[in-house]
């Protein structure tokens, strides 16, 4: 797997890293738009937390976006795996959706490549995720384990998926290189009550979770 680099947070356990630099790249620290930003990355890492340290949580977190998680993890392909980006808020790679490719529902999982072994780092890796160029998404089959069409893995960009951006949260974040992500995103928002995000029904699911 290739290393996911110059993140401005992320999680390993349950420690949250917050690296001050490279928010600066982003924000004037002085700023009331620095401290909200710095204010929602925090709050998306704990998400990560959170979701590993209640399993249920998560479950009903990802059931919110129409991902289903199951009790062990998906055998990804060697060939496959050798081309993921590998991601430490991702834990584990376990879950799946359905998503309508060329008119059809298909059972798939979310997988952040970088076919071409392109290594990068900084805005520019960001952009490759937020422009969603890296995300796959790789088709299962009834038994939900990946397959074959002739030589090659049923697998898929996310740019020949007509609902991704539906099924990734109706558009509130571009952050959707996994539903562990697309949650975190979400999850912040709604503790922050951000209003700009257009599917403030998500958020108000999200708390009413919480609340329970």
């Amino acid at each position: 797997m290739l290393a996911w680099d110059h993140a401005a947070g992320f999680t390993l356990g349950t420690y949250i890293f917050i690296d001050f630099e490279m928010l600066k790249l982003y924000y004037d620290y002085d700023s009331q738009n620095g401290t909200a930003y710095a204010e929602t990355l925090l709050w998306h890492e704990f998400c990560h937390v959170l979701d590993r340290l209640y399993p249920d949580y998560r479950k009903q977190f990802y059931a919110l976006i129409g991902f289903e998680i199951l009790s062990d993890e998906i055998p990804i392909p060697e060939e496959v795996k050798n081309t993921l980006i590998y991601n430490p808020d991702v834990n584990r790679h376990d879950s799946y959706a359905k998503f309508k490719i060329n008119g059809e529902d298909k059972d798939c999982m979310l997988v952040t490549r970088c076919p071409d072994s392109v290594y990068m780092q900084g805005e520019g890796l960001m952009d490759y995720f937020t422009s969603n160029k890296g995300i796959y998404l790789l088709a299962l089959d009834e038994n939900l384990e990946p397959y074959k069409i002739g030589e090659k893995w049923a697998m898929y960009h996310a740019s020949e998926v007509s609902n991704f951006d539906y099924v990734m949260s109706n558009g509130n974040t571009d952050y959707c290189v996994d539903p562990e992500e697309c949650i975190a995103d979400n999850f912040s928002f709604a503790i922050m009550q951000d209003q700009s995000c257009p599917n403030q029904g998500l958020l108000k699911q999200i708390l009413e979770i919480l609340s329970k």
